[in-house]
């Protein structure tokens, strides 16, 4: 009759793996990476229906659908993360008893795992612990023969109160931070049928494996055809299945299961990857299917969060103010102005606020609303603004515009940029022709044929007009009495030169002198010249006020005018709040006149006057006493 109920308790035991079977398996999912935005990556394992992990899947195997739609993987990967393994062993008096003359249960017991321990590979990524009455002897060992020799030297009491310390023990090492979060845990728990006392204790304790992911399996030593053990074990049944783990009961007579089993499930997992195609911020859904033949799964699906922003464009230290200076030794006036800058390089960092960096299509640059430069190639971050069509000083609005791999487009803010441009001395026909291509060549060269043409048709017109006198008029100007008398005159001269730029520009220079910018330590700004080529220069930061911009927050809206006159520079302050300074000294509003190779300081910027044509250096004189 025992028998008989014996198996009827075990049919029961096994109701909830047959149930399991019904279903082709499950899938375990672990939160998506985003990091490495739009392509995704998450890992998951895959069970069939006796909850043994699926080995052999591959990507033609998996369906990944996100908000509905069915996306291509780009990889899947069988990985091993490792699995945290813990035995703990709680000795009862059964354990004594003699399997043969050679051995006791507890031996068999411990024999059969330092040989599934000894079977381990060295470099293996999971680790081990041991956990006993007295407390945890191992904990998270690599080294498989470091615990097998603190299993052979444990001497169990068979006699001591039975105790759930060791279950506990194992179940606390579940809290601590795991090396690898994707390592999963387990239990193996090897014990008697405890009082009753502790097995009312177990629910809790299963909970609390359950919250920290922890699988229990159980081997429960029992005498053989004892009703009362198989009764009253249904607690440890109940936290083996809702934990994930197996059950065996042990009468001496019966093989050990493999623990490997239990672990196989656990070592692996399969990473997959796919360009994610959602182009907006919000919750998303990631729907898992496996399916081929004799296999259909279909996982629970994924939410998570994603924020999708437009990459940001900023300028990195932009400019104020590009200036062009006229290049030495022009030529005639029909030939192009020569400048020394032609091009200024503009270097953009591209941001990207949702933390998701990823590929660039295009980055534009915008001149006063027009497209100027469009990169659609690296390097995506900077611009080189071609400025040689530039011949007038000017202001020009620039902006960014960069277009991300997901079609995402923003723009930076506009900034102002003054192009201030040298002019040649005296009048030059080429400021007014284009010398880009040959065509404005050909209209001068008409327009110039033009007015000759015009000049031969009109002359004849002025005779012929003149000819149709009255005869009054006639005979006045053949008679010899009525012919006024002509007197010689001297010729006029040439008209002086524009009084906005001084004379000794005529002599072949391109201005008397200059303003060189000069940093903190004193050395001067490469292509920094203030070209000191008009009557009057006004200094200052307001650029609607001023002949020369001078941006910085020590500098007034109009703080400094420079006049020139009778061949000499003067310099007066006009009362900024910062002051000007000659040499470390202030200049009040009636000025000081400036001499080659004067320091002046506009506020906290500083400057070195330069003569064009400095003058001789006089010589000491030593006079004998």
């Amino acid at each position: 009759m025992a028998s008989v109920f014996l198996i009827m308790l075990l049919s029961l035991v096994n109701l909830p793996a047959l149930a399991r079977q019904t279903s082709d398996g499950s899938v375990l999912a672990f939160p998506p990476e985003l990091s490495q935005f739009p392509q995704i990556g998450f890992y998951f394992g895959a069970y069939d229906a006796a909850n043994n992990f699926i080995e052999d899947l591959t990507a033609a195997d998996v369906q990944l659908l996100e908000n509905g739609h069915a996306v291509k993987i780009n990889e899947l990967v069988k990985v091993q993360p490792g699995v945290q393994s813990t035995v703990a062993i709680i000795p009862a008096s059964i354990m004594e008893s003699r399997l043969n003359n050679d051995t006791t249960t507890y031996k068999f017991i411990r024999d059969s795992l330092i040989q599934w321990m000894s079977s381990q590979p060295a470099n293996t990524p999971d680790d081990y612990s041991l956990s006993l009455p007295g407390g945890v002897q191992v904990i998270r060992e690599k080294n498989p023969a470091t615990w097998i020799q603190s299993l052979q030297t444990y001497e169990p009491d068979f006699k001591a109160q039975a105790s759930l310390s060791s279950l506990t023990q194992a179940i606390d090492l579940g809290t601590d931070p795991n090396p690898n979060p994707y390592m999963k845990r387990s239990i193996l728990l090897i014990m008697a049928l405890p009082p009753a006392d502790l097995l009312n204790s177990l629910p809790n304790l299963t909970d609390r494996a359950m919250q920290l992911g922890i699988r229990i399996s159980i081997w429960l030593v029992a005498p053989a055809n004892d009703a009362t053990v198989q009764q009253n074990a249904s607690p440890l049944v109940d936290m083996a299945q809702r934990t994930g783990g197996t059950f065996f009961m042990f009468t001496g007579s019966e093989a050990l299961p493999d623990y490997n089993a239990d672990l196989n499930s656990l070592r692996y997992l399969y990473h997959v990857s796919f360009d994610s195609m959602a182009r907006e911020s919000g919750k998303q859904q990631l729907g898992i299917h496996i399916g081929r033949p004799g296999l259909e799964i279909n996982g629970k699906p994924l939410t998570y969060d994603l924020s999708i922003t437009p990459p940001n464009p900023i300028f990195l230290a932009p400019p104020a103010q590009v200036s062009r200076a006229l290049l030495p030794d022009q030529g005639s006036a029909m030939e192009k102005p020569l400048y020394d800058t032609n091009e200024v390089l503009l270097k953009v960092l591209i941001e990207f606020p949702d933390g998701h960096p990823r590929q660039i299509r295009a980055t534009r640059l915008f001149v006063d609303g027009e497209l100027a430069v469009e990169n659609k190639n690296p390097p995506f971050d900077q611009f080189r603004w071609n400025i040689k069509d530039y011949e007038e000083s000017s202001s020009h609005n620039l902006r960014i515009e960069v277009e991300d791999m997901l079609g995402s487009t923003s723009s930076s803010a506009e900034i102002p940029v003054n192009v201030l441009v040298d002019q040649p001395a005296g009048f030059s026909i080429a400021r007014f022709i284009s010398f880009n291509s040959p065509a404005p060549l050909i209209v001068a060269a008409l327009l110039v044929a033009g007015a000759v043409l015009m000049i031969v048709l009109l002359v004849p017109g002025l005779r012929t007009r003149f000819s149709r006198l009255s005869p009054q008029k006639a005979q006045l100007e053949r008679d010899p009495l009525t012919q006024p008398v002509r007197i010689h005159q001297e010729r006029v001269s040439a008209a002086a030169p524009s009084p906005t730029v001084p004379r000794s520009l005529t002599t072949g220079l391109s201005a008397p002198a200059r303003l060189l910018r000069l940093s903190e330590n004193g050395h001067p700004l490469p292509a920094s010249a203030i070209l000191l080529n008009r009557r009057e220069i006004v200094l200052g930061s307001d650029i609607l006020q001023v002949t020369c911009l001078v941006e910085d927050p020590s500098v007034s809206p109009v703080h400094a005018r420079l006049v020139y006159a009778d061949g000499a520079f003067m310099i007066m302050d006009n009362q900024s709040v910062a002051g000007t300074w000659i040499n470390y000294t202030p200049v009040s509003s009636l000025g000081v006149q400036l001499e080659h190779g004067d320091m002046i300081h506009i506020g906290r910027v500083a400057f070195r006057f330069e003569l064009s044509v400095p003058p001789e250096q006089k010589k000491a004189r030593v006079i004998s006493l």
